[in-house]
């Protein structure tokens, strides 16, 4: 099969990993190119997708958009006459991804919470729970020595997340942590508990990368089905009440006076996150799900003018963004996209 993925590249290996051809494009700043991988510093549209395949050669069986956390980059996808899977990741700080959503005829929701807001008018397309993942080639346990009793590593001032700096600065008053930015591989192999704190009761990343690292995850609870794919006590260390600093410091100590308790459950973690929460298992699974989408094109082919309601939406959505402030000629940008999704169908130069 041919797959296309757009903006990660987090499930491109594993997809070529099960034996498919896979072309990754993604936005930035610069333009790059070499086999399979392409790098574009602009926006990319319908007619942009379209020249992109036939120069590479590359006619895809399937498009994967990957949410990472940014505005999207790519429009037009529901003009593509191949099955689509979106990947919808931070729903709680982007409103815009439930209008986007309906460009394609999957959407894989990596909030249990939040499906439910996917399946919003009486409308065909598939909206599955999709929990995240860790990456092999990212997160892997290759510790000759755990000499950090509990690390944090990530954004600790990030606007979307205003009470991890406070939660972090309490924790250290009861219980010494390592909090860094950056790579987290090396400093998760290393450490025998990695704290984690969401930015909206979300199960994120860490929770995966930390444990395929080989170290006890301390979480909160965070709902979003936690508990449907772990076990406090077990393959987790148990939760703390979300903002209690206190409870997660007694956690930790506790749990580190009880070494061959800690090592049993972060073991136990390890296993199974390889078992059943690698990126090869997600990328499997979307394969496994082609059938119960695949017949969903026409359909979304065929809805023309209420897929283009949608996402006149999602683009009006960014425009009034409000924690993250963007540069006028961004604001403009997304106004005119939403201008032209205000057009009749067969007038949408830019996207068909």
């Amino acid at each position: 099969m041919k797959i296309v993925t757009l903006e990660s590249d987090f499930l491109a290996s594993s997809f070529r990993e099960l034996g498919h051809e896979v072309f990754y494009i993604r936005w930035d700043t610069e333009f790059a190119e070499k086999k399979n991988f392409l790098q574009v510093n602009r926006p990319i549209y319908y007619r942009d997708l379209l020249t992109i395949f036939d120069k590479y050669s590359f006619q895809p069986d399937l498009v994967l958009w990957h949410d990472v956390g940014n505005i999207p980059r790519v429009w037009g996808l529901e003009a593509l006459e191949c099955p689509t899977v979106g990947f919808f990741v931070d729903t709680y700080c982007n409103p815009w991804h439930i209008p986007y959503s309906y460009a394609f005829d999957c959407s894989l929701v990596a909030q249990k919470n939040a499906v439910p807001l996917f399946n919003e008018d009486d409308y065909a397309k598939v909206n599955k729970w999709f929990p995240l993942f860790y990456n092999k080639r990212r997160a892997f346990n290759d510790s000759v020595i755990r000499d950090i009793p509990v690390c944090f590593v990530g954004t600790v001032d990030s606007k979307q997340n205003e009470l991890r700096k406070k939660f972090l600065d309490q924790f250290a008053k009861f219980c010494p942590v390592l909090v860094k930015k950056g790579a987290y591989q090396p400093l998760f192999a290393r450490s025998k508990i990695v704290l984690n704190q969401s930015a909206a009761c979300e199960l994120n990343y860490r929770t995966f990368e930390a444990a395929a690292c080989g170290a006890a995850v301390l979480t909160e609870d965070c709902d979003n089905g936690l508990l449907d794919l772990f076990t406090p006590g077990e393959n987790i260390l148990p939760l703390y009440e979300r903002g209690n600093a206190r409870q997660a410091a007694d956690i930790a100590l506790e749990m580190l006076n009880d070494e061959k308790k800690l090592t049993e459950i972060a073991a136990s973690g390890e296993q199974l996150v390889n078992e059943k929460h690698s990126s090869i298992a997600r990328a499997q699974e979307i394969l496994d799900s082609i059938g119960e989408f695949s017949g969903k094109t026409r359909r979304r082919l065929a809805s023309g003018e209420f897929i283009r309601a949608k996402l006149m939406l999602a683009a009006m959505f960014i425009c009034g963004e409000t924690k993250t402030v963007l540069p006028l000629n961004m604001i403009n940008h997304f106004s005119e996209i939403a201008k032209t999704y205000q057009q009749r169908w067969d007038k949408v130069a830019l996207f068909r």
